[in-house]
């Protein structure tokens, strides 16, 4: 790489995957909206820090959405700021002064070649990912796989895990979320240390993960194939996320759908589910 005005210029060798533009209108989501953000280098720090994007809130959003559980038949609860803790400021803090000389030009090249909305949509394995990252950004594999992680580490809190246990009797549950493999490997080593070997099968019936189906929240056909995999009726589905644009799609389907504010936790959304009494 050569410093030009004092500033990074993208090398000529970085273009290693060829990737399709992204969708008009995309932004990913879930678990690794997180990870995108604008990254911006600090001369005095010496570091890279990426500031992710924060959930949307506008208009009625902040509103809370009465639900009717008369006809709450099943629930679909989103990961990432829902059931899973996310640390914005771990990840922002965590990654090594190297990547500081690749930005803003590494950004601008991932933006560009869709890196991370084809990987969360499986159409990019984890392999492929982590090794180009880790060329592009002088990194060993261990290094990024651990830096892409680091958002996750605060974990599931044990609140969360009672929580599934009283609503378990009383609803079939689901996960409807934008995620990719690294997180879910990731997530599903720290519920075996918490003491459950099987999370997923332990609490939910279906898992909808975007890297499975091809699709993102808020697109259109990842509802669609979930509902079909729930075999409910619209209105009889209970849809948690946090970001505006996720739960305004799901209403347009016709769910009943309720966003989470930062910071709120979504026992909060469930007061008057059965077994939440």
């Amino acid at each position: 790489m050569s410093r030009a005005s004092g500033r990074w210029a993208a090398p000529e060798w970085w273009p290693l995957l060829d990737l399709n533009q992204r969708p008009a209108g995309y932004e990913p989501d879930a678990l690794t909206t997180e990870l995108r953000g604008r990254a911006s280098y600090s001369g005095r720090t010496g570091r890279v820090a990426f500031s992710p994007p924060s959930s949307r809130h506008k208009g009625n959003a902040m509103v809370d959405f009465r639900v009717n559980w008369e006809a709450v038949r099943a629930i679909v609860f989103d990961l990432g700021n829902v059931l899973l803790d996310l640390d914005n400021e771990r990840f922002e803090n965590g990654w090594p002064l190297d990547i500081g000389a690749a930005d803003p030009a590494f950004a601008g090249w991932a933006q560009h070649q869709n890196l991370f909305y084809r990987y969360d949509t499986g159409q990019i394995s984890s392999e492929a990912l982590v090794a180009t990252l880790a060329e592009r950004l002088g990194l060993t594999a261990k290094q990024v796989t651990d830096y892409w992680n680091e958002i996750l580490l605060p974990g599931i809190n044990p609140t969360r895990y009672e929580t599934l246990e009283k609503l378990k009797p009383h609803y079939p549950l689901y996960v409807l979320s934008n995620t990719n493999d690294l997180h879910i490997d990731w997530v599903r080593e720290h519920v075996i240390s918490h003491g459950h070997p099987d999370f997923e099968r332990e609490f939910f019936v279906k898992t909808f993960y975007s890297q499975r189906l091809g699709s993102l929240k808020p697109e259109p056909s990842i509802y669609e194939q979930a509902q079909s995999g729930i075999g409910l009726p619209a209105e009889q589905l209970l849809f948690i996320d946090d970001r505006e644009e996720n739960v305004e799609e799901a209403r347009r389907q016709g769910w009943q759908s309720v966003q989470l504010e930062p910071g709120r936790p979504v026992e909060q959304v469930l007061v008057g589910a059965k077994g939440m009494g």
